[in-house]
């Protein structure tokens, strides 16, 4: 027995419809800032065995700030200062490295024992809660701690 095949008749193809314009997004009129963001935090000894270098602690640590601003220029950098001895004391918090003031001798009296451990975590905690873009991919930190021995107090 033999089939006789019958012809398919193929349906005409759809034509191709062309995507729907969409309009280009219009450029931010704001500007962006692609700027760095850093903070220094800097975490400083004012135990009393500091007190024979007051005077050499207080000359490094305006030099770092002044090294500090020259290598910021295309930066946002906020700066910490936190002291320490048998209590930990938040100096200046989150302050633009343009306004900040140089530390002198008669600001820097440092007595009492070394809870340095307490001033570097009491810094971190202090930026973790109140520094929101601390996580941000764009940011930076630098934590600097400056002292003449070991933890005797925390």
């Amino acid at each position: 027995m033999t089939t006789k095949k019958t012809p398919v008749k193929k349906k005409p193809a759809k034509p191709i419809k062309s995507p729907k314009k969409v309009p280009a997004k219009k450029p931010s009129k704001k500007k962006s800032n692609n700027k760095q963001k850093t903070y220094v935090a800097i975490v400083l000894d004012k135990s009393g065995s500091m007190a024979t270098i007051a005077q050499e602690t207080v000359d490094s640590f305006n030099s770092q700030i002044e090294t500090i601003k020259k290598e910021s220029v295309d930066m946002d950098t906020k700066v910490m200062l936190t002291v320490f001895n048998q209590s930990t004391d938040h100096k200046f918090f989150n302050v633009s490295v343009d306004s900040f003031k140089t530390l002198t001798v008669a600001d820097y009296a440092p007595d009492g024992w070394t809870a340095m451990y307490d001033g570097i975590c009491q810094t971190i905690d202090k930026m973790e809660k109140e520094l929101s873009d601390i996580n941000d991919p764009n940011t930076a930190v630098l934590f600097t701690i400056i002292t003449d021995g070991a933890e005797n107090s925390s």
